[in-house]
């Protein structure tokens, strides 16, 4: 039964937003649902400091909404200041290609950003002036403690001029300041060749590339992060928990920077974050994708107990069934108010009530991996099908289905490419089977050729090196141990559901990673609604 009639008919075009928070400003603000825990998140004295969920969760929309709600916030925008000029940089490319750790440079980068954008914003710091005033009254409150001031004078000397200038040509001069002092300790045959192509690595010997790193390592000292840190140590001093300021951090999964430089440019932003916890008023928020999170991690030589050190700092965006309906009820209220009615319209007003024996908006939402995005476009597609009629009929979202499942499945391949450039072939595998419930000896008997498959492939992954390894020595364990592998894959990018024994493991609950050790030769698993549609 339908709590209202719904006369209006659905026009071409007709949408409830875009799945991109970044163009949907249309619908975002009007329809943003606040979840419950977001306080918590903004409160200054919880320990979140990062945003951790899936492609479409909703990262860039609370990003957008804390900017909207809170007066003192601000956002870097990466993708033209740091990323790109760092990654751009041939000297800083040849240093990472001939095997120098770049960890502490990176951390003194973030660290200095980081700083001056909390100067700018808290003491409003926007013409040369301001800065002079800002940099009197440090000078002026250490006056008669020397040896604090002491410990930040060379960085003020060296940068304190700096402080009202846009964040990308703070980016610039700090990085070049950096360049010129490598290219010193290069020699001008070698630097100039390296600034030409970046390309040199390869022509030096072992005893001349050692040679470089220890000359140039002395430039990249700790030196420098203890004056950043003495700095800190000073703004807290001046800080208050008044009027928190929040400095947003977005886009980290954008295409703009070389992949070598990446993953080791957000893991010194993550650890130099609790750096900043003693500065009362402020409060750095980093959106960071689920699949980019977990490559910077497999980065590091100490998995689990990094995994284990940040899980305690990330903001981890779940939703509930509700929270989504929440979410398609404003948005469709909205569009019909702007397009058709001044009657409160929801979605059980246009949506028939049921697909086969499940409620419509259940079966929907089975569809989906219980995300904002999925949910709308999925509703978009049922829009676009439903042209002309007054009613999204059970054969229009059957149809809908078709397509937003063949485009949620290429998203999910696209948005784990990175960990899991073997997906695509791992989903064939599992599409072969005609059953979607499935057991452990149902890989084994495929294992000769999903393995022969596998390790034909050209990309790097753990997942691939380690089939390779299986076809050069075959052990008894080994079809066992690749199963397993796939089964981490799968439940990791959220496509099937475990059991062990009688504990059900839901990949998109909390429990979003599930670890070789769970697996053994009882367990089963159930394949996402997503794929079991593919084989019909």
């Amino acid at each position: 039964m339908k709590n209202q009639s719904n006369p209006a008919i659905l026009r071409p075009g007709t949408t409830i937003g875009s799945i991109d928070a970044e163009n949907d400003d249309n619908f975002l603000f009007e329809c943003f649902v606040k979840k419950y825990d977001l306080d918590e998140l903004l409160d200054q004295n919880s320990p979140y400091s990062i945003i951790l969920g899936r492609t479409g969760s909703g990262k860039t929309a609370i990003v957008k909404y804390i900017l909207s709600c809170k007066e003192k916030s601000q956002e870097i925008d990466l993708a033209d200041t740091f990323m790109n000029y760092i990654a751009n940089s041939n000297i800083i490319k040849f240093l990472n290609d001939i095997g120098l750790d770049l960890s502490l440079l990176f951390q003194t980068l973030w660290k200095h950003i980081l700083c001056v954008e909390y100067i700018k914003i808290k003491w409003n710091i926007t013409q040369q002036q301001e800065n002079n005033n800002f940099l009197t009254r440090i000078l002026n409150k250490f006056s008669k403690e020397k040896g604090k001031l002491e410990r930040i004078q060379n960085y003020l000397d060296m940068w304190g001029g700096d402080f009202w200038l846009e964040t990308d040509e703070i980016v610039k001069n700090i990085t070049q300041e950096y360049e010129n002092k490598f290219e010193a300790e290069l020699g001008v045959d070698i630097a100039k060749k390296v600034k030409i192509s970046g390309k040199y690595d390869n022509k030096l010997k072992e005893e001349k590339k050692v040679d470089i790193k220890n000359r140039v390592q002395k430039i990249i000292s700790s030196d420098q992060l203890k004056c950043l840190q003495n700095l800190i140590d000073l703004l807290a001093k001046e800080s208050n928990d008044q009027r928190c300021i929040y400095l947003l951090i977005d886009k980290l999964d954008s295409n703009w920077v070389d992949i070598q430089i990446r993953f080791k440019l957000i893991k010194a932003l993550i650890d130099v974050l609790n750096k900043f916890r003693s500065i009362e008023d402020f409060k750095i928020l980093v959106a960071i994708r689920e699949d980019v999170f977990e490559k910077t991690i497999l980065e590091t030589k100490d998995i689990d107990t990094q995994r284990e050190k940040l899980e305690s700092i990330c903001f981890q965006l779940r939703w509930e069934e509700h929270e989504l309906k929440e979410i398609v009820n404003k948005r469709i209220a909205l569009l019909y108010k702007r397009k058709y009615s001044k009657d409160f319209i929801s979605y059980d007003n246009i949506f028939i009530d049921k697909v086969g024996q499940k409620k419509s908006f259940d079966y929907l939402i089975s569809k989906t991996f219980m995300r904002p995005r999925d949910i709308i476009s999925f509703v978009n597609e049922c829009l676009s099908i439903s042209n002309g009629k007054t009613l999204i009929s059970e054969k229009s979202i059957r149809i809908a289905e078709t397509l937003y499942i063949k485009k949620r499945i290429q998203a999910i391949k696209e948005e784990w490419f990175s960990i899991y450039p073997e997906l695509e072939e791992i989903i064939q595998l599992v599409q072969s089977f005609e059953r979607n419930r499935l057991e452990i000896k149902d890989f084994i008997d495929k294992f000769d050729d999903a393995i022969i498959t596998l390790a034909s492939l050209s990309y790097e992954s753990y997942l691939i090196n380690e089939t390779k390894n299986y076809l050069n020595n075959i052990s008894p364990l080994a079809p066992l141990l690749f199963t397993k592998h796939i089964i981490v894959c799968l439940f990791r990018v959220g496509l099937i559901n475990v059991k062990n024994n009688n504990n059900y493991l839901h990949s998109n609950s909390n429990q979003g990673i599930i670890s070789i050790s769970e697996i053994n030769e009882n367990t089963s698993i159930t394949l996402h609604p997503i794929l079991q549609q593919r084989q019909k």
